[in-house]
């Protein structure tokens, strides 16, 4: 859900916040080494094998686009269809 489901009382809402930015910073660290590291890998693997990381690395960018994808369309719809 990426943070649309998060709690509406103050005192979960501020752990939730507290933790979002941790996982954030987390992953920015991750990205950062990953990126620092990136030429190496690239020798390593060659042709190949790079276009094999950026594939597998496609597939959960579109897994989380879709899942942005149906969490807005429920958000929109669902007030719709819950009126009939």
């Amino acid at each position: 859900m990426l943070g649309s489901g998060h709690p509406r009382t103050f005192p979960g809402a501020v752990w939730f916040f507290v933790s979002m930015t941790a996982a954030a910073a987390a992953l920015a660290l991750t990205v950062w080494i990953t990126y620092r590291s990136a030429d190496r890998v690239a020798r390593m693997t060659g042709p190949t094998g790079s276009r094999t990381i950026t594939r597998l690395a496609a597939f959960p960018l579109l897994c989380i686009g879709v899942q942005i994808l149906i969490t807005g369309v429920e958000d929109v719809l669902g007030p719709l269809l819950a009126q009939r």
